[in-house]
Parts: C-alpha cells; structure tokens; sequence
C-alpha cells in the first residue's frame, strides 16, 4: 500500500491528513478542522502536523484559510488537486481491498472484521495495561 500511494508523490501521513479533511468537507463543508485539531485527532504533535500542511499547501493540495476571530488561527481546506489525488488514493485502496477480501463470501467478511475488531480491543486494553504498568513503576 504504502509503494502505491507513494507513487503519487504520496507520504502515507499526509495522506490520512488529506482523506480526514475530504471526509469532513463531504459531510459538512463548513466545519473545516484546524491545525490542532487535525493534530488531536491523530495524536500527534501540532509542529508535526504543521510540518506536513506545510508540504501539501506547497504542493497545493490544501489552503490554510485564517479565521477571522484570531487571525493566529487557520482552518484547512481541500483544493481541487487534493480533491483528485485522494480520488486516487481511494481507487487504490479500493482495487487492495478487492484482491485482499476475493474468494471471500460477505458473511466470512463480517465475521474477519468482527474478529478482528476483538483482537485490536485486546491490543488496546493490553497497551493501556502496560502504559499503565510503566506510570506505576515511575512513582
């Protein structure tokens, strides 16, 4: 996945940056994300999402949009070429999912995706264990 969203020029970060902003603006065109917020949302650091809007406003796939009540703020928006390559990036990941789910009925897909969300709740529940096994350790 990540050699085929590469070949666009793609790095896969600004990648779900762009989809995020694209699934927002299809929903509601008016509820435009801020830089901090994008960096909540995929828990990262403000200066790394600065970083990579930086790169995709220069490769003018975004446009930083000040708000008016403080002019230290932007909101991000999609322009047209964002719009065309997360088109492009979706017909990948769709043409993946057909070759990775093939041979597949819908109800052993069901049943792999619920399969698979138990064992990332196991994962999530023994990362908050050990995070917390750390912390306690720290005191």
């Amino acid at each position: 996945i990540e050699n085929r969203v590469s070949s666009l020029g793609m790095h896969r970060s600004a990648n779900m940056i762009l989809s995020h902003l694209f699934a927002i603006q299809s929903i509601n065109n008016d509820s435009i994300p801020s830089q901090k917020e994008i960096a909540k949302k995929f828990k990262v650091s403000e200066a790394a999402v600065a970083s990579a809007l930086d790169r995709l406003e220069k490769d003018g796939y975004i446009a930083r949009i000040p708000v008016k009540e403080d002019r230290r703020k932007n909101k991000i928006s999609l322009t047209q070429s964002g719009i065309k390559i997360v088109q492009e990036t979706k017909d990948i990941f769709n043409e993946i999912d057909e070759k990775t789910f093939s041979g597949l009925d819908d109800s052993q897909k069901e049943q792999l995706m619920s399969l698979l969300e138990i064992v990332s709740n196991n994962l999530s529940s023994e990362t908050l264990s050990c995070c917390e096994l750390v912390k306690e350790k720290d005191k």
